[in-house]
């Protein structure tokens, strides 16, 4: 039988997600301005977890495997800069140029705080989580964003809303956010069902559960939104019924240093034809607006 990767769209559809162009951006501006907002769009991400999950038909042969990807690359990275680091160590001072003076002054608190993460994560029986997620074919959506990813509600009542919708003598509107509290008020919930609705579906993969989480909060956290991590990620966990190894796992992802050590091997690699002082101002930068461990 040929690969078809309609049928995954058939499959989640039929699990009440639905697939939408785009969303109407007169209704939001698809920021995080609460934590509880957050909170709500954590448990609208459990809820597509628990819907997609459990494919197993041709969809192999279309979405990528990412299992174990991002731990994986954290390990190869770390010992790319455990060896720079040892070549900067045996030069002089007056050998060493703007990069590596950086290097030399920070490098060892970021890879030992990178070490810290591998070594944790790997006390949490991470390879239990990976083998969990295979067994359950877990689906990772990757923008988890408001813009990509919310809850809807469909309501079917014979209220008069205001405006009118008839079909067959029934009103249908899609109720999120801030209407779910007036449908609540208006005892509709009685009457209402809750689906997903997703607009980018190019980039979901075969992945951990817990790897959306971290992908979600760690962009807020990029942002320097100031909300309680550590709740927002047991709260997932509840939501997802995972253990203390699923959350120590995603807290200890939070705690990479992402992007130092992604320029760390873009400056190794030249990937921006960049001068030596240009390179030494971004890793000043990144320095400067690191944001704390969790673990």
């Amino acid at each position: 039988m040929p690969c078809n990767l309609e049928s995954f769209f058939d499959y989640i559809n039929k699990r009440g997600i639905e697939q939408l162009k785009a969303f109407s951006t007169f209704e939001e501006d698809f920021e995080f301005k609460t934590q509880g907002e957050v909170l709500t769009q954590l448990k609208t991400l459990s809820t597509f977890h628990k819907r997609s999950m459990g494919y197993d038909g041709y969809i192999v042969q279309k979405l990528n495997n990412n299992i174990g990807k991002i731990f994986e690359n954290f390990k190869v990275d770390v010992k790319r800069f455990r060896r720079d680091l040892k070549i900067i160590e045996n030069k002089d001072s007056s050998e060493l140029n703007k990069v590596e003076e950086v290097f030399k002054i920070h490098g060892k608190e970021y890879l030992n705080r990178a070490e810290k993460v591998i070594s944790t994560i790997e006390e949490y029986d991470y390879y239990k989580l990976i083998l969990r997620s295979m067994r359950r074919n877990e689906i990772s959506l990757y923008n988890c964003g408001m813009d990509n990813l919310r809850s809807a509600y469909i309501v079917t009542t014979p209220l008069n809303l205001g405006r009118k919708y008839e079909d067959d003598n029934s009103l249908y509107r899609y109720f999120r956010g801030n209407y779910l509290e007036f449908a609540q008020k208006e005892s509709l919930l009685q009457n209402t069902t809750e689906f997903i609705q997703v607009v980018n579906l190019d980039r979901c993969a075969y992945n951990l559960v817990e790897v959306d989480c971290y992908y979600l909060l760690n962009y807020l956290r990029k942002k320097q939104c100031d909300y309680d991590y550590k709740f927002l990620v047991n709260a997932f966990c509840y939501f997802e019924g995972l253990d203390e190894n699923s959350e120590k796992f995603i807290l200890s992802l939070l705690s990479y240093p992402v992007d130092f050590m992604r320029w760390v091997h873009r400056y190794r690699e030249q990937r921006k034809k960049w001068s030596v002082e240009k390179y030494a101002d971004k890793f000043n930068k990144i320095i400067e607006k690191e944001v704390k461990s969790l673990i």
